[in-house]
């Protein structure tokens, strides 16, 4: 008798953890297709180079100067703005804060 009351609590556990797992909520992957476009528009500026990041078309950053760095220091090249923007871009679109730090300035080769 005691063994059928094992083998009934046995199915009945296995049977809750079935329902448990096939309802639990699945993560979705990203779908970068229902994503707003993301770009980057480098400028000049009397004092150098900047970038805006654009999300569908409006603007979402305004970056003037090299960001993480003291000081209102613009980007000496359009490809230092082009690169940083780009890295920028990549964090908003896999969900990451968009923030800069020196260290990622350094590995992409911006003067500060």
């Amino acid at each position: 008798m005691t063994k059928k009351i094992v083998l009934f609590y046995f199915a009945a556990i296995l049977g809750i953890a079935v329902v448990v797992i096939a309802c639990s909520p699945k993560k979705k992957a990203a779908n970068h297709q229902n994503m707003l476009p993301v770009e980057a528009v480098v400028f000049d500026s009397a004092a150098g180079w900047g970038y805006n990041v654009l999300v569908g078309n409006k603007l979402f950053i305004h970056q003037a100067h090299i960001p993480a760095v003291q000081g209102n220091q613009a980007f000496a090249s359009q490809e230092e703005a082009r690169s940083t923007a780009s890295l920028v871009i990549d964090k908003i679109v896999h969900g990451h804060l968009p923030s800069v730090t020196v260290r990622e300035l350094d590995s992409l080769h911006i003067r500060h």
